[in-house]
């Protein structure tokens, strides 16, 4: 699936991946999209919280060099950080379901790759 255009200048628009499950590449396209769907979705809440930092840190604070406002916004821009990170990680449990799949059920994909086989 691939990213449409977004002309409102919110995160991007990616297709969600249909949650049918009958075969094992089912199971694998699903995690796989869903990872790239989150990534994406990362990246872009990262990028948002760097050009409000960057912004928020140019108010004037009477310093002179605005380091009051540069703290401010690295505090600010803390809650899109761990958004973006919390983003990341759900990407990559994503990815490790099928990954758990495939060891959890080592011996019945074995042994349905040998009934596949064998016919």
């Amino acid at each position: 699936m691939s990213k449409t255009d977004d002309t409102s200048g919110g995160l991007p628009v990616r297709a969600r991946p249909e949650a049918v499950f009958r075969r094992e590449e089912d199971l694998r396209h699903y995690c796989g999209e869903a990872g790239a769907r989150l990534t994406d979705y990362s990246i872009d809440v990262s990028l948002a919280a760097a050009q409000i930092r960057a912004q928020l840190g140019q108010i004037p604070d009477g310093t002179g060099i605005a380091i009051t406002s540069k703290i401010r916004a690295v505090l600010v821009t803390a809650h899109l950080r761990t958004c973006a990170k919390v983003l990341e990680t759900a990407a990559a449990y994503s990815a490790g379901t099928y990954a758990a799949y495939c060891r959890q059920f080592a011996r019945e994909r074995a042994e349905a790759r040998a009934r596949a086989g064998a016919a």
